[in-house]
């Protein structure tokens, strides 16, 4: 019998894990509104020199000016002289009437500082991948820990920064809790029956979508950026959620061969789930298990078909992530209202979420993932080619949103299609590995914005070839819809394109077998003699 059928025995997605699966998820709103609240209040408003309060200098409207012209002389004898602000004077708009970019003065000859700390804040996300790792090594729920109290601190401490370089620091140090969204997933993965993985895994980020929302609603009532920032901690109170509700993950524990810790999980999660279960127990001691795994994370590279595996994976997570943050830290992508655009970003990732669950389920995580993927890239490179003024900005924003919709479609099922990939044993070095290159990547997205500066097709372009050429490169990648998950590397390693039922077959029971192959495929096996049947007592992690 395996780990999945405990699972099922003990509710395979019964109360307790629809309550853990609210508290892990709404990691998410936490994360993206941290994200999206930094994005806006670095909206640059229109601007012109304070000098022209002065009766010597000419009088400015505010159009972005960094120089100002002097007059120099008397009324019948004088020159104009162009001289470079040192003050600014900021058109306070409807929606924010005090932003960083006023409080540091991030204009002009210190714009790039507005376009560093978003920079720095994805290498803190990076770094924060990295120590998500440990997750291996150390527990899964001590690095969801870890990683709370670190986001309480470090979402205060940006408000109290007295000046810009001060502000890129804490920046940095926010961006190092990332690691808790991707860990609170991991759990979810470890604790859910298999075929509820794949709506779960997708509508893990639909809290994503409501932060990402919500972010313009707190801009707008709250106006100013330390007061935003302040009221952003309110948050942090679902930790305490996380650390009474959340347990370990029993697969860790029992290949860890911690089989008594996780005995006492699985005893607790059967109880809140209304299940009696305690004359089950000894089937979890009779595991057969490989003793401590390594997780080594040089396993990613050793063996070959795991290392073509990782690469794919590596490189199009990075892609997803430079080109989903990319479109997310424009605050114009879709409208020139920035809270308008805010709340339509987020509103077409509501039905991303569903998409990818219905497609990964009835079509499979492979060519669901290409198809929409492709058709996003097509749609980013449309957007700024697509002509402004009367019917045009409605044919944009409607392209904009479609391709928006799509890449974050492909981006949850990749989320989850990586979790299926990679084995037992390396998942958690796998996942946080990937996301921290994808977090890298992200370094350049606020950088690639910029470009707009130069021809206003240059970030669409890049971000939508970019989409394209990795997401075909996908199709190298096995199906990994209805089987279990992979254990270790070395038994990962027949599970390759074209051959995932036979390697379902080969790796587990003739029982597990049958539940996944039909009729004819089961003739045709036993025909091979490939069936390898194991006794009935033997009990394998899937």
């Amino acid at each position: 019998m395996e780990y999945e059928s405990v699972l099922k025995e003990i509710g395979g997605f019964g109360r307790v894990q629809k309550a853990i699966f609210l508290a892990l998820s709404f990691t998410s709103f936490k994360a993206v509104l941290d994200l999206e609240l930094m994005v806006l209040t670095l909206h640059e408003s229109k601007f012109r020199c304070a000098q022209q309060n002065s009766s010597d200098y000419v009088a400015q409207n505010y159009s972005e000016h960094c120089s100002i012209s002097r007059l120099v002389g008397d009324d019948t004898n004088f020159t104009l002289i162009n001289e470079t602000c040192t003050k600014f004077d900021y058109q306070h708009g409807d929606v924010i009437s005090k932003s960083m970019v006023e409080e540091y003065d991030l204009v002009c000859d210190r714009k790039h500082y507005a376009t560093g700390m978003m920079s720095v804040f994805f290498l803190g996300c990076a770094l924060g991948m990295l120590f998500g790792t440990l997750g291996d090594k150390i527990g899964r729920k001590k690095i969801l820990i870890v990683c709370g109290v670190t986001d309480l601190i470090t979402t205060i401490l940006p408000a109290f920064m007295p000046t810009a370089e001060t502000q890129i620091f804490a920046r940095f140090l926010k961006g190092f809790p990332a690691a808790v969204y991707y860990q609170g997933l991991l759990i979810m993965e470890e604790m859910t029956e298999e075929k509820h993985r794949a709506v779960l895994g997708n509508l893990y980020w639909l809290f994503w979508c409501v932060g990402y929302m919500f972010s313009g609603v707190v801009v707008y009532i709250f106006k100013e950026w330390d007061k935003i920032q302040l009221f952003s901690t309110v948050f942090c109170l679902n930790y305490i959620v996380i650390f009474i509700v959340v347990p370990e993950s029993p697969r860790w524990l029992v290949l860890k061969g911690r089989v008594e810790e996780a005995v006492d999980v699985l005893k607790r999660i059967a109880k809140w789930n209304g299940i009696k279960w305690e004359h089950k127990v000894s089937k979890v001691k009779a595991l057969d298990v490989e003793e401590e795994p390594t997780g080594n994370i040089l396993d990613l590279v050793t063996y070959p078909e795991m290392r073509m595996k990782s690469i794919v994976i590596f490189s199009n997570l990075a892609m997803f992530a430079m080109c989903y943050f990319g479109l997310s830290t424009d605050t114009t992508f879709i409208t020139t209202n920035i809270v308008l655009n805010v709340l339509l970003n987020g509103a077409v990732e509501i039905p991303s979420s569903f998409i990818g669950w219905l497609g990964s389920d009835r079509y499979g995580r492979k060519y669901t993932t290409v198809i929409i993927t492709v058709l996003s890239g097509f749609c980013l490179i449309a957007v700024p080619i697509v002509p402004t003024g009367g019917v045009y900005n409605i044919v944009k924003a409607v392209v904009a949103m479609v391709g928006k919709c799509l890449l974050t479609t492909g981006y949850c099922i990749a989320d989850v299609w990586a979790a299926e990939i990679f084995p037992t044993s390396v998942r958690n070095n796998g996942l946080f590995l990937a996301t921290t290159l994808a977090m890298l990547s992200n370094i350049v997205a606020p950088v690639i914005n910029t470009l707009s500066d130069v021809a206003t097709f240059l970030p669409g372009l890049i971000f939508g070839i970019t989409s394209i050429v990795s997401a075909l490169s996908l199709l190298l990648l096995p199906e990994t819809k209805g089987l279990p998950l992979p254990e270790t590397v070395p038994s990962s390693e027949g599970l390759v394109r074209g051959r995932e039922r036979q390697w379902a077959i080969e790796t587990f029971s003739r029982e597990r077998a049958q539940s996944l192959l039909d009729d004819d495929d089961m003739e045709a096996v036993n025909s091979q003699r490939i069936i390898k049947q194991k006794p009935m007592e033997e009990m394998t992690i899937a």
